[in-house]
């Protein structure tokens, strides 16, 4: 019954998606005022998880690991790793976050419209910084294909399709994965912290309705921000290497380990797991 659960659990976020696209282009005049009303609330997101951690942890439960610093280096790719296992359980929020290169081509859409090739070049520079940070020479080498890749099919898209309509494609595809990856964590049990607790616990175990409206923008703000060209795109690379080409990691987590930890954090909580001990902490 199980791969039938997990397929039928794929389809039905594919469904999901189709009805997001679907809902977006009834939209169609309004979909740029809502990509930079998005954008601009991500700002204002990431401001307020640097400078407000303990008020934003009862709202997204685990805010610093949107930090720049807590995207660099083996710790944090073995947390971001555990963190990611922890809050994508079943097949429907799995596939939900499968778009994640759609978010990278389309914000190299982005920065080849409104910086040029300087402004490619400064992000593929961070990229190859971010990439060596990991220690790890395949994957490294992976990450940086990945998104030399990823540039240049954002140029040959904005040459193929045209300026304007790319860029309107592109806020289109932001939109939408954002979304898209939101509704998936509705198939997920409630986070440490936003669950009023220091354990995941299931929807209907938890009374959300005294900040349900802020949790929800939040969640579509945070699923947002977790498509940025330093954000989840270089987890799932190693994943993808590790579980389909057979990667074996001399120096990060091994999946077995990220798997470990997270069984345990979901008996007991961010404590439960050693790569992410530190968020049960934060106030």
């Amino acid at each position: 019954m199980a791969p039938v659960r997990n397929v039928l659990g794929s389809l039905a976020a594919l469904a999901t998606l189709g009805a997001i696209v679907r809902g977006l282009l009834l939209l169609d005049p309004w979909i740029e005022p809502i990509f930079w009303a998005t954008f601009g609330a991500t700002i204002l997101f990431y401001a307020a998880c640097y400078l407000l951690p303990g008020p934003m942890t009862g709202l997204v439960s685990m805010p610093t690991a949107f930090r720049v610093d807590r995207n660099l280096g083996v710790d944090a790719l073995a947390m971001q790793s555990v963190t990611y296992a922890s809050y994508h359980t079943n097949w429907f929020s799995n596939t939900t976050h499968g778009g994640f290169i759609v978010d990278g081509i389309a914000w190299y859409v982005l920065v080849w419209r409104f910086t040029g090739p300087v402004g490619v070049g400064v992000l593929l520079a961070w990229q190859v910084y971010q990439a060596r940070s990991y220690r790890e020479r395949v994957f490294t080498i992976g990450l940086m294909a990945t998104w030399g890749l990823v540039a240049a099919a954002a140029y040959m898209f904005l040459v193929q399709v045209g300026e304007s309509r790319a860029v309107e494609l592109a806020m289109y595809g932001l939109v939408s994965m954002g979304l898209w990856r939101f509704v998936g964590h509705i198939a997920e049990p409630i986070p440490p912290d936003v669950a009023g607790n220091k354990k995941f616990a299931k929807l209907k175990d938890v009374d959300l309705s005294p900040k349900i409206a802020v949790t929800v923008v939040l969640g579509y703000i945070a699923e947002f921000a977790a498509g940025l060209p330093f954000r989840l795109l270089n987890f799932w690379v190693y994943s993808v290497l590790v579980k389909v080409f057979g990667f074996r990691p001399q120096i990060t987590i091994e999946l077995g380990d990220i798997e470990n930890q997270r069984d345990s954090i979901h008996q007991h909580g961010w404590a439960g797991g050693r790569s992410t001990a530190y968020l049960s902490g934060e106030e």
